[in-house]
């Protein structure tokens, strides 16, 4: 079990390191993101770019985003639906003890001091 648990925290190490890069070249991913979107959101019909030397086509694309499905959404959902606030709430009771629930084993880190 000891050398499971200190492969474990070499493992965990690793991938924290990783992350930490991912994370970076993410931003800087995401800056020149946000600067190339500015250029083309103007545009009524958006570029397509193929770059044969990286073997890459690159699409600008419009998508619909939409909202969560909250607890808050479905109130007003439902209050507006049933046209009571009361009904509303039985139901989204209702519905949160209809949900199946599943435990799970996990393995958190805590970290003892820092060093």
């Amino acid at each position: 079990m000891e050398t499971n648990i200190v492969q474990w925290i070499q493992y965990d190490n690793k991938i924290k390191e990783y992350n930490e890069k991912l994370k970076s070249l993410r931003d800087e991913r995401d800056k020149i993101s946000k600067t190339m979107i500015q250029q083309v959101s103007d545009n009524e019909q958006l570029p397509v770019y193929n770059l044969t030397n990286l073997n890459t086509s690159l699409e600008f694309q419009k998508t619909n985003v939409y909202e969560n499905y909250t607890n808050k959404f479905y109130k007003d959902c439902f209050s507006e639906f049933l046209d009571s606030e009361e009904k509303a709430e039985e139901l989204i009771k209702f519905m949160k003890q209809k949900r199946k629930v599943e435990q799970k084993i996990n393995i958190k880190r805590g970290y003892i001091a820092d060093l």
